[in-house]
């Protein structure tokens, strides 16, 4: 038995019936949480990188 990840983009119905009839298991990811996640993390990576270029200007971080 062979596994495949595959996004929900790309779980179509041919697809799905191809893999079945080859004995592959799909392994859909889901993306829980989509509506607002993606606004909280890119605030938060921009916090972090802001630590970061301080600290490679100011703090003498290589």
């Amino acid at each position: 038995m062979v596994n495949a990840q595959v996004t929900q983009a790309n779980d179509t119905a041919g697809l799905v019936a191809t893999c079945l009839a080859n004995n592959v298991t799909l392994q859909v990811a889901q993306n829980v949480g989509r509506a607002g996640g993606g606004a909280i993390s890119q605030r938060k990576r921009k916090c972090i990188e802001q630590v970061f270029g301080w600290s490679k200007t100011v703090g003498r971080i290589r």
